[in-house]
């Protein structure tokens, strides 16, 4: 008696167990599931409300580049990018700092991709935004360091400290995605991405 009740006892636990991690995957699979499924709700609600070129359309679809990066769905997440960037150039302009940060997204999901001529390609025209970016920051700061520092707001006094407004730069995503793919163990990506860096005497 005491025998069968030791393996009934063993086989509750057993099936517990299995219950317990199949539990477990569901919920892991409805994590991330309906957050691709909402955010697709999401666009096509905004895009109803506001048109497919609005910049309401940017949050939801940064957050959707990001489901699929996660998922290593890279051209699912290069297509999202490349949305971002038809709305960033027109409400933006082609040479704004929004325009600069999706284009080196693009390139990002390109290098993953093994496209590496194309990579080198949006990070020359991101380049190119850079050097203008901060040919405008440094006219800016010329134009603040004339003004009373009661004057000038916490924006304007946090880019005199740093010495600029264009802080988020080419170079400095280069460097941040070298340590990132290194730490990762993305030994050639990261060299690939050395070797872009040099190129451009970044």
């Amino acid at each position: 008696m005491n025998g069968r009740f030791r393996i009934s006892t063993q086989t509750i636990i057993l099936v517990g167990t299995i219950v317990a991690v199949f539990v477990a995957s569901l919920i892991f699979v409805n994590v991330n599931i309906p957050g691709e499924r909402k955010l697709l709700q999401e666009l096509e609600l905004r895009e109803s409300v506001f048109g497919k070129d609005s910049p309401q359309m940017i949050e939801p679809l940064s957050l959707l580049a990001i489901v699929y990066q996660i998922s290593e769905r890279y051209d699912k997440a290069e297509a999202v990018y490349e949305r971002m960037l038809e709305i960033d150039r027109k409400h933006f302009g082609p040479e704004s700092k929004e325009t600069r940060g999706t284009l080196l997204s693009i390139a990002n999901m390109t290098d993953l991709q093994g496209n590496v001529e194309r990579g080198d390609a949006l990070y020359a025209e991101a380049l190119k935004i850079d050097r203008k970016l901060e040919q405008a920051s440094a006219a800016e700061l010329e134009g603040l360091k004339s003004k009373p520092m009661d004057a000038l707001s916490p924006e304007e006094k946090q880019a005199l400290a740093q010495g600029s407004y264009n802080k988020s730069n080419v170079g400095e995503t280069l460097t941040r995605r070298i340590k990132a793919y290194r730490e990762e163990g993305k030994r050639e990506l990261a060299q690939q991405l050395e070797r872009r860096k040099n190129k451009m005497g970044l």
